[in-house]
């Protein structure tokens, strides 16, 4: 019925509903996720943050992914992030960051939760993941001029405005 590799999966979670395995509405449910298109975003922006136990960072910048409210399920978006920190030790830095997703790029405010690890003697390097309300982790790699040491929880607010928006 299915082509490639979807196909034989597809396949075989029809055939675990058949042979009950798989209860009939979880097969169902889990072969109309997979059918869905791929969601995913890449993201460039610069920033700055301060931490002191606790802190927080701010970024702007611009991000290209899916947007299924889009023509072509495509979309570019230039947003700010506003984060909060806690945690343990001291940093301080200007970062320039890129982030891979895998959400896509939808406009108005996303928050999001996840982990940081920051360090450096007159250069920083960061990294973080996350984990948005519809369940997309990300991944952010930073670098740039700073100093200290600093480990602890983010949690973030996101507001983008994208073309799809703009165009009405």
């Amino acid at each position: 019925m299915f082509g490639g590799e979807y196909g034989k999966w597809a396949d075989s979670a029809r055939n675990s509903i058949s042979k009950g395995y798989v209860a009939s509405d979880d097969g169902m449910a889990a072969i109309n996720v997979a059918n869905r298109p791929l969601s995913r975003s890449l993201s460039v922006d610069i920033g700055g943050s301060l931490d002191a136990f606790s802190g927080g960072s701010f970024t702007t910048g611009i991000a290209i992914g899916t947007n299924d409210k889009a023509s072509g399920n495509r979309d570019i978006c230039m947003y700010y992030m506003l984060c909060e920190h806690s945690g343990i030790g001291y940093a301080a830095g200007l970062s320039i960051s890129g982030t891979v997703s895998g959400g896509g790029v939808p406009p108005g405010e996303t928050e999001s939760k996840g982990m940081m690890y920051s360090g450096g003697l007159l250069g920083k390097l960061s990294a973080s993941s996350a984990k948005d309300m519809n369940v997309n982790y990300s991944g952010t790699l930073s670098s740039g001029p700073g100093i200290g040491v600093y480990a602890g929880e983010l949690t973030c607010s996101k507001i983008s405005r994208c073309i799809s928006e703009m165009m009405g």
